[in-house]
């Protein structure tokens, strides 16, 4: 008996040793060096050949209520909160896992009294039991710290998941937020030329008074007026709307916070470059591409935990224990002993188990393959959204300025008696127009700096 317990021990050991090492089995992407879209230099964009990582990206906007919503939604969001939740349920999921390593202890004690009539008369015996029993499954296949390394990979990717939902989240409120501001902002504009198309029309009813204008022009005057009325109404729903959207963000009720001063207007803007990584130090940065490589971590784990179980499994017992009795005199006992289990009858579960969690680590190997390739896609849409935004928002702050300088040309014709007032008016209304498309433009580029930010994986 002694001897079979040696062969089997032998052959545990031989087995442990050829257990195959495997490498990388996965082969990366080959990842550029520069972006598509910042070929040349911009004066917007500057190029880090280092891994540059900036916090609190938001900051760069130098608007108090950017600040103030991403404080309330950072501390109040309820899927930030279930996110944390998810991390404090990995690490104690973890420790679980890692608790099996070490040796188990269980302690016994029982105590009881009988009347014993048959042998001993009417008297009362008392017994007394007390043990300490211990098994150590001996992990000498690895079989358990595989599973417990899956563990921490899950939990590092619970982490990873965490920061991007924050990213996520205060790049949603700073794309609410620009929409909240350029609605409003364009219910402004509206007013006033509602304004002066009231002035229009008392000019166009004077002169059909006086014969000069005829009813058709009066009455196309009066349905444009009808129509920018109605617009301010679609432009009040698509503001409120934004603003209920940042209250949810925020964990707030919708319609039932003050988050705002009537005051603001200015849609907010960046003033400094935005430092660009290269694509493969943003791809190290991008939270969502460290939870996949977590995620393939685990399965990876969890693989060669199922393919340790086709080995062996030895356990070390022991139990100490006391006994004591009112008839008895007291007694210790100690036992020391080993068991081992080899799967014999149930190899095919065994390779079923394995393929399955291979197919998983494959999988996850694929869904980090598309992640980096979605982080690419990400980061070229943005740059090229965002140099074009600020091209489009450029070009529209110079046809302001020409639409300025045309207002005071047709104030000082009109001054001068050479040209009527109604080109005043017209001056105005095209005045109002470029405002009009440059809040729209600011608001796109506000949008699209908060996009490239977040594509760039900078953090909270």
């Amino acid at each position: 008996m002694k001897a079979l317990f040696q062969l089997i021990i032998i052959t545990i050991f031989l087995l442990s040793s050829c257990i195959k090492k495997e490498g990388n089995k996965h082969q990366d992407l080959e990842i550029k060096d520069i972006w598509s879209n910042d070929i040349r230099p911009r004066n917007n964009t500057m190029i880090s050949f280092n891994n540059h990582h900036q916090q609190d990206w938001w900051k760069n906007f130098n608007s108090p209520a950017i600040n103030k919503i991403v404080e309330i939604a950072l501390e109040n969001n309820l899927e930030y909160k279930i996110s944390l939740e998810r991390i404090l349920e990995a690490r104690a999921d973890m420790y679980l896992s890692k608790s099996t390593l070490i040796p188990n202890f269980d302690i016994s004690q029982s105590a009881s009294s009988s009347n014993d009539f048959v042998s001993l008369g009417s008297k009362t015996v008392l017994f007394f039991n007390t043990a300490l029993d211990a098994s150590w499954e001996i992990d000498l296949f690895k079989t358990k710290e595989h599973t417990a390394h899956s563990k921490e990979h899950l939990l590092d990717s619970f982490t990873a998941n965490q920061r991007q939902i924050a990213v996520t989240l205060v790049a949603d409120l700073i794309v609410n937020y620009a929409d909240y501001i350029k609605y409003k902002s364009l219910i402004d504009i509206k007013k006033k030329n509602i304004e002066l198309h009231k002035h229009d029309i008392d000019i166009i009813i004077s002169k059909h008074i006086s014969g000069v204008a005829n009813e058709f022009e009066l009455e196309e005057k009066k349905a444009e007026y009808s129509k920018i009325k109605s617009e301010i109404h679609s432009l009040d729903t698509e503001m409120k709307n934004a603003k209920y959207r940042i209250e949810t963000l925020c964990g707030l009720q919708a319609g039932d916070s003050n988050l705002f001063s009537d005051k603001i207007t200015e849609i907010p803007l960046i003033s400094k470059a935005i430092i660009l990584n290269s694509p493969i130090n943003v791809i190290q940065n991008r939270p969502d591409v460290q939870r996949s490589i977590h995620e393939l971590l685990a399965a990876t784990s969890m693989t060669k935990s199922a393919i340790s179980e086709q080995y062996p499994k030895i356990t070390l017992i022991g139990a100490m224990g006391y006994q004591d009795s009112s008839i008895s005199p007291s007694s210790d006992a100690f036992t020391l002993g080993q068991s081992i289990a080899s799967p014999i009858l149930n190899w095919k579960r065994i390779r079923s188990n394995i393929n399955i969690y291979k197919s998983k680590e494959e999988q996850a190997f694929l869904k980090y393959k598309k992640s980096m390739l979605l982080v690419i896609e990400d980061v070229e849409s943005s740059l090229a959204s965002y140099y074009n935004a600020n091209y489009n928002y450029e070009e529209l702050a110079k046809t302001l300025e020409s639409r300025k300088r045309a207002l005071e040309l047709a104030n000082h014709l009109y001054d001068s008696k050479t040209q009527p007032f109604t080109r005043v008016l017209n001056a105005e209304k095209d005045l109002l127009e470029s405002q009009s498309d440059l809040i729209i433009s600011a608001s796109a580029l506000s949008m699209a700096t908060a996009r490239l930010y977040k594509a760039l994986g900078y953090g909270v």
